[in-house]
């Protein structure tokens, strides 16, 4: 991927553009995605939520063009421009990209929710635990790292070589949640059938993904499994009601001689 910086501060991690070189591919197979960052946050940990990222993309397979020609970079079978910004007016801008990433501390990704909600963006967030209290938003996808776990060990090759082999380094707790963030959006652009904008498709593939939820729906809690238990029993009632009915039955022919059932 090729990274073409539009404004960098010294000592900071400023924001930049990954611009992505598209070979003359139609309109309707490309799609924006937004990575926002923590202004406050460190820069190494910013820079290797970017680089897992950009891991994600390069592993992501080309299934838009003919084999042989050059199609640029991708996700979900798409080309893809990647704006990586760590300012909120930038990447949520008008309009915003459908899809947008991003990975900052748990009070200023409240602060991100709360005006990507009023965008028709689809907001991702992987979280490592943090306490992360953010508005319940329909475009709101929070992923739990530790259920997200399988996704760096799917590929041929795992997370931590291919990021090794990538970088000359063991990834970060950030690098993960970069790559796993990645992850997501290939997997939920694949499952959009082509339409980023499919937030119904998406959402369902990202629960399926990591067994995780939407804040602005449900988290898997006791009520979930309060739920299982009782359509459980409800099986073992109906299950005792055939045995009694089918009891009852066998009695009435041992009373009944004449029954057509007994020889």
């Amino acid at each position: 991927m090729e990274l073409r910086r539009k404004r960098v501060v010294p000592a900071v991690f400023a924001a930049f553009t990954v611009s992505i070189v598209l070979a003359s591919a139609a309109a309707a197979d490309e799609f924006e995605i937004g990575v926002l960052l923590d202004p406050d946050g460190a820069e190494p940990a910013s820079a290797a939520f970017v680089d897992g990222f950009v891991l994600a993309v390069d592993q992501s397979p080309d299934v838009s063009h003919p084999p042989g020609a050059e199609g640029g970079d991708h996700l979900g079978g798409m080309d893809v421009v990647v704006i990586v910004d760590d300012r909120a007016g930038v990447i949520l801008r008008d309009p915003a990209p459908p899809i947008i990433v991003a990975d900052a501390s748990p009070d200023r990704l409240a602060e991100i929710a709360a005006l990507a909600a009023t965008t028709a963006a689809m907001l991702i967030v992987v979280s490592d635990g943090a306490d992360i209290d953010m508005v319940s938003s329909p475009g709101l996808f929070v992923g739990d790292l530790d259920r997200l776990e399988p996704l760096l060990r799917d590929r041929p090759q795992p997370f931590e070589a291919a990021f090794v082999a990538a970088y000359g380094r063991a990834p970060t707790a950030a690098a993960t949640r970069g790559y796993l963030a990645g992850r997501l959006v290939d997997l939920g652009i694949e499952a959009t059938d082509r339409d980023p904008s499919d937030h119904e498709a998406l959402v369902a593939t990202l629960v399926a993904a990591g067994r995780s939820a939407p804040v602005a729906g449900r988290e898997e809690t006791s009520s979930d499994v309060a739920v299982v238990a009782v359509i459980v029993a409800g099986l073992v009632v109906v299950l005792a009601t055939i045995a009694v009915v089918r009891g009852v039955r066998s009695k009435r022919r041992q009373l009944d001689p004449t029954h057509p059932r007994i020889r």
